[in-house]
Order: C-alpha cells, then sequence, then structure tokens
C-alpha cells in the first residue's frame, strides 16, 4: 500500500489508514513515516533492555508491563 504524502494526519486516521496494513508505519507529526526493519545489534539490545526492566519490575513487585515493539502506543498532545 502506497504511503500518502501530501496530508497531515491526525491519529485516528493513521490508525483507520494503518489498521490492516503489514508495513511498520509511524505517525510523525502528522506525516506517515515508513520504518526500516532493525538491525540484529538493534534486536539484541532491545532484547537485552526488556530483560532488564522485567526483571527489576518483577523483583520488586510491580504491577506494570513491559512491550517489546512494535507495540501501538497513542499519547496525548
Amino acid at each position: 500500500m502506497p504511503i500518502p504524502q501530501s496530508k497531515y494526519y491526525t491519529a485516528d486516521e493513521f490508525f483507520n489508514y494503518t489498521s490492516e496494513s503489514n508495513e511498520r508505519l509511524e505517525l510523525i507529526n502528522g506525516e506517515i513515516v515508513a520504518m526500516s526493519s532493525p538491525s540484529e545489534l538493534h534486536q539484541t539490545l532491545v532484547g537485552e533492555l526488556f530483560a532488564e526492566i522485567r526483571n527489576y519490575i518483577k523483583s520488586n513487585n510491580g504491577n506494570c508491563k513491559p512491550f517489546v515493539a512494535p507495540f501501538d502506543v497513542k499519547l496525548d498532545n
């Protein structure tokens, strides 16, 4: 699916547009940006960081959960 270029999108428009897409896309300042695949080093570091955070939360009886990307997040303005 080609990425439209000449429009600024809201978060709701972005999620509607990408709901059926298998592409790795982000919404940055209203523009839809295609993401490249992460490198092996990136994946190794993400895995190690995730394990450290998860272990810290568990060892301190925390009640939050870490997630590994890709995971949709919608932040407030």
